[in-house]
């Protein structure tokens, strides 16, 4: 889904094509990563950072990563289904990014 995106809102075919012309910070600003999108388009938060699961893990904390991992699933999967009904998403600052029927 992320592919999808970056060629929408950018006019470009991959990740690192929009890396090369627009810079890492603006690609990577956070408004067009999972909490980003789930954000403006749908209201809603991560409840973790991916950055914590190594800490989580090594304590055996594996309710914590399965919960943290189900509710990434469960965004993903509502976000899929709303680009699939509506045709589009929204960035973390409310702009419209059009999703073909490619990725649907």
């Amino acid at each position: 889904m992320l592919l999808q995106v970056v060629m929408s809102k950018y006019g470009l075919p991959d990740v690192a094509t929009a890396e090369k012309k627009l810079g890492d910070k603006e690609v990577h600003d956070g408004s067009i990563g999972l909490d980003g999108l789930a954000e403006g388009t749908l209201g809603l938060h991560k409840t973790g950072h991916g950055a914590k699961a190594p800490d989580l893990i090594r304590n055996s904390k594996w309710a914590e990563v399965y919960a943290y991992n189900l509710n990434d699933v469960r965004l993903t999967r509502m976000l899929y289904e709303f680009a699939q009904k509506y045709r589009y998403l929204c960035d973390r600052h409310g702009n419209k990014i059009a999703m073909e029927a490619v990725l649907l």
